[in-house]
C-alpha cells in the first residue's frame, strides 16, 4: 500500500508517517523510482506508535515496543525494556503532576491573600479541588 493509504487506515498525516521514517522506527520497502510500499505489519506500528504517544510516550521513545514486536512477541508491552519505559513515562507524568499542583497550590494562596486584604475576614474563595 502507499502512504496515502497507510494514513488512511492509521488514522495519521503521510506527514507523521515520514516523521516516523526518519526516526527509523518504519521502514517502508522502496520501488525503484522511489515510491514507498507499505505493509499491514507497518500499519500495525504506525497504529501502536499513535497509541504509545497519545499515552504520553514520546514518540522518539517507542522504539522499546516496536523492537518488542520485531522479537515476536504479540503485544508491544512483553517485553522488560516495555515496562521500564512504562516506569519511566509514569515517573516523569508524576513529577509534572506534582510541580502543577504545587503552582496551582501556590495560585490559590496568593488568591486567597489578595482576597483577605479586601475584606476583613479570611475565607475560602473556590475549593481547587473540583478543578
Amino acid at each position: 500500500m502507499r502512504i496515502g493509504e497507510l494514513a488512511q487506515l492509521a488514522r495519521l498525516s503521510p506527514k507523521a508517517i515520514r516523521r516516523y521514517e526518519a526516526l527509523g522506527l518504519v521502514a517502508p520497502q522502496r520501488h525503484p523510482n522511489g515510491f514507498r510500499e507499505y505493509d499491514d505489519h507497518t500499519v500495525r506500528l504506525v497504529r501502536e506508535i499513535r497509541t504509545l504517544n497519545r499515552l504520553g510516550i514520546p514518540v522518539e521513545e517507542t522504539r522499546p515496543f516496536l523492537e518488542c514486536l520485531a522479537t515476536g512477541s504479540a503485544h508491544v508491552d512483553d517485553c522488560p525494556a516495555s515496562l521500564a519505559e512504562y516506569q519511566r513515562t509514569i515517573a516523569a507524568l508524576t513529577t509534572e503532576i506534582e510541580a502543577l499542583t504545587a503552582r496551582r497550590d501556590a495560585l490559590t494562596e496568593r488568591l486567597r491573600d489578595a482576597a483577605y486584604r479586601r475584606g476583613a475576614t479570611r475565607q475560602p474563595l473556590l475549593d481547587t479541588k473540583e478543578f
